[in-house]
Order: C-alpha cells, then sequence, then structure tokens
C-alpha cells in the first residue's frame, strides 16, 4: 500500500529508512493494489466513500459511522480484529485493482538498477553511468 501524507512534515528520516512507521495522523489517504475489490464487512457491498482503520480493515463511511454511534464511548472495536477505532482515525483508501497472474501467463520484467546507499531504483535503461561529468561554465 501507499501513503498520501500531508505535504508540512518533515519526511527525511522515511528516506534514509524506509521501515521507519509514518504517523498515522499525517497520513492524509491509503493506496492499496488488490487482486479483488474489496467489500464491507459490514454491508458486505464495494465500499462507498471508503474509510479504513489503523488495523487496515475497510469499511464504508455511512456502515463505520453507523457502527461508532452505537457506542456510548468516544470509541468502538473493529468489528474484525477488535482493535480501538476512533472516528478521528479513519483515513480515506482508494483500492485499485491489479492483475492476477496465473502459471502460463507471459510477464514482461524491467531491470531495476539501485546505487549503494540509495533507496531510489530506476530503470536501468534510464540509468546515466558519467564518466566525466560536465559542470557549469565547462567548455564542450
Amino acid at each position: 500500500c501507499q501513503f498520501v501524507v500531508s505535504e508540512d512534515q518533515d519526511y527525511t528520516v522515511h528516506f534514509a529508512d524506509p521501515d521507519t512507521l509514518v504517523n498515522w495522523d499525517f497520513v492524509e489517504q491509503v493506496r492499496i493494489c488488490s487482486h479483488e475489490v474489496p467489500s464491507c464487512p459490514i454491508c458486505l457491498y464495494p465500499p462507498t466513500a471508503a474509510k479504513i482503520t489503523r488495523c487496515g480493515h475497510i469499511f464504508c463511511w455511512a456502515c463505520i459511522l453507523h457502527y461508532l454511534s452505537l457506542s456510548e464511548k468516544t470509541w468502538s472495536k473493529c468489528p474484525i480484529c477488535y482493535s480501538s477505532v476512533h472516528k478521528k482515525d479513519l483515513k480515506s483508501v482508494v483500492a485499485t485493482e491489479s492483475r492476477q497472474y496465473v502459471v502460463g501467463d507471459t510477464i514482461t520484467m524491467q531491470l531495476m538498477k539501485r546505487e549503494k546507499g540509495v533507496l531510489l531504483a530506476l530503470p536501468k535503461s534510464k540509468w546515466m553511468n558519467v564518466d566525466h561529468p560536465i559542470h557549469l561554465g565547462d567548455e564542450q
């Protein structure tokens, strides 16, 4: 999955260590790829105005709001895993369906290259090996 985060924060620590958790309060939207369209565990239909909990379960906005309103507390237990669910912690989620490959399918792969100590990998075809870098002011 991918997180769309608020832009007014400093995320440099995540470039150095991708395993560092992102503060959930900074997450604006979650994007997930799935082989099938998720269904809301309350109404059993594809989620309308989908929301995701901290524990990763996806619900319709109306379904989870109704569920939360049944409790006298400010939170309820997740109907799936019983983790605490607070209305303020619900985030928008967008699910995109990805193709599920089966035995015999042809898959086109692309060779990637990453410099040592760098987290970003680029396609090898776009990689530039520069033996003699050009600097501003150099004559050609």
